[in-house]
């Protein structure tokens, strides 16, 4: 049986990864995943919580000071399941048989599911005519990526929110199979450095873009429009009113 290794990087969040726990631990087929934490040096009650829950996390570490994608990098190394997802301190899956639903539907490199927030919307909405290049159709809490890839081609840690949608658009670019599935995967938390650092995010995201679509005049345009939305929502939230949901 194919086991998949969920990953949790946390750093001064024992009340969302305490969560993530209870989440965990009420999952199905146990011994078809593992629970690998990769930890920022919490100054929190962290460590207490996990040394009270040793017998539910396969492996604890802390990170090796280089950043959050490094930390997620480190993971993957540590990890001994053929499919990784990524699933950070607050996020939880969305029912105790998400694994055991996921796991017969492994068949491709990268599967994704859905994810909602906690007021019920869903993170990433599946759309076809959706461009590449316009963002991440899913959040890492429902894709289910093999380790091989992972290793071969780990995150760009000169990314500092943006990583996961440049190894998305490697990915795409070459031309690795994706499957996507209805099953709910995730219900993720709140907050985190991509939802607060809005124009940081995308000048990353666009720099990602041009990696793979320097030629495309369509993503040019998009992203010039996409910064222009990013400064009028942080310095005059007025001008947002200017751009639909759609268009960026």
């Amino acid at each position: 049986m194919l086991k998949v290794s969920i990953i949790t990087v946390t750093r001064n969040n024992a009340a969302g990864l305490e969560n993530t726990l209870r989440s965990i631990e009420a999952l199905e087929s146990a011994d078809s995943f593992e629970w690998i934490i990769i930890d920022g040096h919490s100054t929190d009650n962290t460590d207490a919580l996990v040394a009270e829950n040793r017998e539910r996390i396969d492996l604890f570490a802390k990170d090796e000071g280089s950043g959050i994608y490094g930390a997620m990098n480190q993971g993957v190394s540590l990890a001994t399941g053929e499919y990784i997802i990524f699933m950070n301190a607050g996020d939880c899956f969305a029912g105790s048989k998400v694994v055991s639903k996921i796991v017969p539907q492994l068949q491709h490199s990268i599967v994704y599911g859905r994810a909602f927030h906690e007021d019920g919307s869903e993170q990433f909405a599946y759309d076809k005519a959706r461009k590449p290049w316009q963002g991440m159709p899913f959040g890492h809490q429902s894709v289910f990526v093999r380790k091989e890839l992972l290793l071969n081609h780990p995150f760009d840690q000169s990314f500092r929110i943006s990583a996961d949608f440049d190894f998305l658009l490697w990915a795409i670019s070459s031309k690795i199979e994706m499957f996507h599935t209805s099953v709910e995967v995730a219900q993720i938390e709140g907050g985190g450095v991509s939802a607060v650092s809005v124009i940081p995010r995308v000048r990353e995201s666009y720099r990602a873009a041009r990696r793979y679509y320097l030629l495309d005049l369509g993503m040019h345009l998009y992203y010039l429009r996409k910064l222009k939305w990013a400064f009028a929502a942080t310095y005059g939230r007025s001008a947002r009113r200017h751009y639909t949901k759609r268009e960026l």
